[in-house]
């Protein structure tokens, strides 16, 4: 059980990983004509949608990143403002993605080049910034932090969790560890 707040986002972040590491094999084996079923790509599409961009970016976005100006990490400029434009990359890339499959639902093979650089952007777009928050931000976080602002944290993140429910979380959760397995075997 985690006790601190980053404890949390780094659950998450491996819960995420699990999903972008699929995704890259996914890709490079698109590449080579193996046909990924649509149904497949939507619940992709939905674990990043609901999981990454509005469960766990929230947590970062909307507690963790205020918690840290209240204790002097200025509010624009590195690292915050840099983090938050990864986020909105990020998203622009699921919606990308969205749109290259809807092309594909049209068009046929002409959008699949789309998804396939679509799923690309996202696995190449994910380690790098879970690396940097995870080795920066999240170390700074805990020198900086008191314990009652972890405290405030850890309750404000169960919030943002009952919101949505653990009934969603373990859907999305089984989803990734289902591609996982379906991607890497046992």
């Amino acid at each position: 059980m985690a006790t601190l707040p980053t404890e949390i986002l780094e659950d998450e972040h491996k819960l995420i990983m699990r999903v972008v590491d699929a995704l890259k094999v996914f890709a490079e084996n698109m590449e080579d004509g193996w046909e990924v079923d649509e149904e497949t790509l939507v619940d992709i599409i939905e674990f990043m949608r609901v999981f990454a961009q509005k469960w766990h970016h929230a947590k970062e976005e909307d507690e963790l990143f205020p918690a840290l100006v209240k204790r002097g990490v200025p509010r624009v400029g590195c690292p915050l403002v840099q983090l938050k434009n990864e986020h909105k990359k990020s998203n622009n890339y699921v919606a990308e993605l969205v749109q290259s499959m809807e092309l594909y639902r049209r068009s046929g093979v002409e959008g699949w080049t789309d998804v396939i650089q679509g799923l690309k952007n996202l696995y190449l777009y994910y380690p790098n910034h879970i690396w940097k928050e995870e080795n920066m931000l999240f170390p700074m976080t805990n020198r900086l932090l008191l314990a009652e602002d972890q405290q405030q944290l850890l309750a404000e993140f169960e919030r943002i969790d009952a919101l949505h429910g653990q009934k969603l979380h373990d859907r999305l959760e089984q989803f990734a560890l289902r591609l996982e397995k379906q991607t890497f075997g046992d």
